[in-house]
């Protein structure tokens, strides 16, 4: 999926969760976010979990995505990798 405003697609699926992620590294609400180091004291991962816009209920196994970004001359200038297992109740981690 190519994504011409990230910023502003990731405000809007993210939803509350995008807020207390600003919040939390005292960044601006502008889109583009400005060049800089944020830092954070603390974040409830768990507040992020349930206020995001992405799906809730997902199958049971293994799930990957990977995310490039890139500058208008389409050079990559950075990247994510994502990678976790969602396992049965009865299940045992690796």
């Amino acid at each position: 999926m190519i994504v011409k405003q990230p910023c502003s697609t990731l405000k809007h699926t993210m939803g509350k969760a995008w807020l207390m992620l600003l919040k939390a590294f005292n960044m601006p609400s502008t889109c583009p976010i400005p060049v800089g180091a944020f830092t954070t004291s603390g974040l409830d991962v768990m507040d992020l979990i349930e206020s995001h816009n992405y799906p809730k209920v997902f199958f049971y196994g293994k799930y990957k995505a990977v995310g490039k970004l890139k500058n208008i001359k389409n050079q990559v200038v950075g990247c994510l990798a994502l990678e976790f297992t969602l396992l049965r109740p009865w299940e045992k981690p690796f």
